[in-house]
């Protein structure tokens, strides 16, 4: 299977793979990220316990340090987080990059939503 392929299979697992286990109980995708992504989500999911929204942690996880609001991105960061601010790693980027058409933001969104499942199936 190509790496392009393979990584759409994985993201669509990723963003739709709910299942339901012997005793017919529905559980959320198991998460199939990279530990860059991971640590990532769980770093800046943290700030929901301080108030952050859902959509404010989103964009703190997606937004790209070279954009064009980043200075007012940061700005706000620096009001309201109670820990530093950390730029994508390099292999967060590299995910990112492989996973375009919106399926980097689903595969965290869904990871946001119902946590980090990493069950077994």
């Amino acid at each position: 299977m190509s790496d392009t392929k393979d990584h759409l299979r994985v993201a669509m697992k990723n963003i739709n793979g709910f299942y339901i286990d012997d005793e017919q109980k529905i559980h959320p995708p198991i998460t199939n990220l990279p530990d860059a992504v991971i640590e990532r989500i769980e770093y800046f999911n943290e700030l929901r316990e301080d108030g952050a929204t859902f959509l404010g942690v989103m964009q703190l996880i997606l937004v790209d340090e070279n954009c064009s609001y980043i200075k007012q991105i940061l700005e706000e960061y620096d009001m309201f987080a109670t820990k530093p601010w950390i730029p994508k790693s390099k292999e967060f980027r590299e995910w990112e990059d492989k996973n375009s058409f919106g399926l980097a933001d689903a595969q965290i969104a869904v990871a946001l939503l119902y946590g980090i499942n990493k069950g077994i199936k």
